[in-house]
């Protein structure tokens, strides 16, 4: 799967060119059938959805820590027109460029509380331990949710907030069934919160439909996989529901 591998290095590479399917595929020397394929396998994600996330990665850092206008950050990521550069990031994202911004904010001025957000009840519950593998600091924060693609983008349909090694209990979802988790120092700033380039993450390998317990450790993030485009701490405003 080095291929897969090789094709993931060019997209972070070229992050903000024009590039297409085809070029990712004379770059590695695969037709483009065979690497969106083999790519999706490997990645979790097909080519050009992990091109789109990257450069929604690196919007928020130019929202965050350059000061970019919306407009500017647009055109600096790849896209031509600010209104589908917009709705796309709040898709990916779950806020606005914007709301990105007072969310930056907020962080810096509200300690964090736990919660959980989302439906009280599915298909069963799902129960689970998260451990961090690597030291953080007091109390760190550990982020879970579950999603509708084994990709941290979009809202998760439910999800919560703890603190430090935890156990946690959600309801299972089928539409949403991959699991995953994050953790972050308490005393992060903004932009690690919202943009981290290299966080301790975990993921449980295949979905979740039905009632059962795992164990999730977390692990410094592979530089191929997908970044974390969900504003986490925009959980909070999502149906809060008790901690």
């Amino acid at each position: 799967m080095t291929a897969a591998y090789d094709a993931a290095a060019f997209i972070r590479e070229h992050v903000r060119e024009q590039i297409r399917l085809e070029d990712v595929a004379d770059a590695v020397g695969y037709s483009p059938f065979h690497l969106a394929r083999m790519f999706t396998a490997s990645v979790r994600c097909s080519p050009m959805r992990y091109l789109a996330a990257h450069r929604f990665h690196q919007a928020k850092h130019l929202l965050l820590a350059e000061g970019l206008t919306v407009v500017d950050v647009c055109h600096e990521v790849g896209f031509s027109s600010p209104g589908t550069f917009t709705r796309r990031f709040r898709a990916e994202v779950g806020v606005t460029p914007a709301e990105l911004r007072v969310l930056a904010d907020e962080v810096t001025e509200r300690h964090a509380a736990p919660f959980r957000s989302g439906p009280q009840h599915g298909w069963g519950m799902l129960t689970g331990t998260v451990e961090v593998a690597r030291e953080l600091g007091p109390d760190p924060l550990v982020w879970v949710g579950l999603f509708a693609r084994p990709e941290p983008a979009g809202v998760p349909a439910a999800g919560l907030l703890r603190r430090g090694p935890c156990e946690f209990t959600l309801p299972v979802l089928p539409t949403h069934p991959w699991l995953l988790a994050t953790v972050v120092p308490d005393t992060a700033d903004p932009l690690i919160h919202l943009a981290a380039d290299w966080p301790l993450v975990a993921m449980h390998p295949a979905p979740i439909t039905r009632p059962t317990h795992v164990r999730l450790t977390t692990r410094p993030a592979f530089d191929w996989e997908t970044p974390i485009l969900t504003a986490l701490p925009a959980l909070r405003k999502i149906g809060v529901s008790g901690s």
